[in-house]
């Protein structure tokens, strides 16, 4: 059973499902999957191994919705075992509720409604918007309100179901263009290139003079890194000149920001030894150089793409998709 995921709502515990489905859910189309209890008795859900159940659907149950292997579910489908109220006593809950079961290999449609009472039979695809109110037999298409056969499958071809999958898949798709503050990815891909190119402009600026960076900065500053101090030289410079170019392109961009991050941290360690704090942060000291100040800035920024990512904006976009290994007898 999948729990705790974000955007798929669970409320009751007599929710079973089988190994290998897949959900897909958004921001504004959530996956509802509920049990009421009433008289003593919770409705019970279960879903079969290998389904595909998308964004917006709900699944409601007073008494039994049976769902059996590889079903198939379009956005917004609706199954419901019972009328929530009664005709006559509106106050009264629940109403009057029948099983409900859906055979191996159903695909239910787009706004379809799967009614109290029904058995959908094998194979059979429920059209998208068809409001099925009595039984459908197997291999066949229904549609229209109240749903009616419209097609028969052709029993001889072969029907193709999922059996094979190696996982179960939550995927949050992505939210609507309404949810997306154009302005705030535009100024966090602006702060990324800028920040890229001051990197790379740090990184040439060591090549410049690799001897000396090396000899009168990591020689006599970090004299505890083992090996030759030219060597961590060229290691800074490669890092602050291959980092910057994957942050920009948002390509391994939080290992990119990690490396520029460590290069930040030796950096503001080295301005406190070489100047010191000298009165920071409640008083100024004339003529004193408080250089540590930029390379924290530096390194702040570097920790805020480490932790939240390059964006949208980038070639390499985060998928928000939650995968786990069910457990194998």
């Amino acid at each position: 059973m999948i729990m705790g995921v974000k955007y798929v709502q669970i409320f009751g515990t007599g929710i079973k499902m089988g190994d290998f489905a897949t959900l897909i859910t958004s921001p504004d189309a959530h996956i509802h999957l509920t049990t009421w209890i009433s008289g003593g008795y919770e409705g019970k859900i279960t879903i079969g191994n290998f389904c595909l159940i998308s964004p917006g659907v709900r699944i409601s149950a007073a008494t039994n919705i049976e769902i059996g292997n590889s079903c198939m579910f379009a956005n917004n489908a609706y199954v419901s075992d019972s009328d929530w109220h009664d005709i006559y006593d509106r106050a009264q809950p629940v109403g009057q509720s029948e099983p409900i079961k859906l055979e191996e290999n159903v695909w239910v449609g787009d706004r379809a409604v799967i009614c109290k009472g029904v058995t959908i039979g094998k194979n059979s695809i429920v059209g998208a918007g068809a409001i099925v109110t009595k039984d459908v037999p197997p291999n066949v298409v229904v549609a229209g309100n109240p749903a009616k056969i419209v097609k028969e499958l052709d029993q001889t071809a072969k029907m193709n179901a999922s059996k094979a999958p190696q996982k179960v898949e939550v995927v949050v798709a992505n939210p609507s263009n309404s949810e997306v503050n154009i302005l705030g990815e535009l100024s966090i891909f602006i702060l990324r290139i800028g920040f890229s190119i001051l990197m790379i402009h740090h990184g040439l600026e060591k090549l410049q003079d690799p001897q000396g960076f090396g000899e009168f900065v990591v020689g006599k500053y970090f004299p505890f890194l083992p090996g030759d101090p030219v060597l961590w030289t060229y290691g800074a410079a490669i890092t602050q000149l291959a980092c910057p170019l994957g942050l920009a392109l948002g390509i391994f961009a939080r290992l990119c920001s990690l490396g520029l991050f460590s290069t930040m941290a030796f950096a503001v360690y080295f301005h406190l030894l070489d100047t010191g704090l000298e009165g920071f942060p409640l008083a100024v000291v004339e003529g004193h150089n408080y250089a540590f100040e930029l390379s924290f800035i530096y390194g702040a920024i570097s920790l805020y793409f480490l932790c939240a990512g390059p964006g949208r904006l980038a070639l390499l976009r985060k998928t928000n998709k939650i995968t786990y290994y069910p457990k194998t007898n």
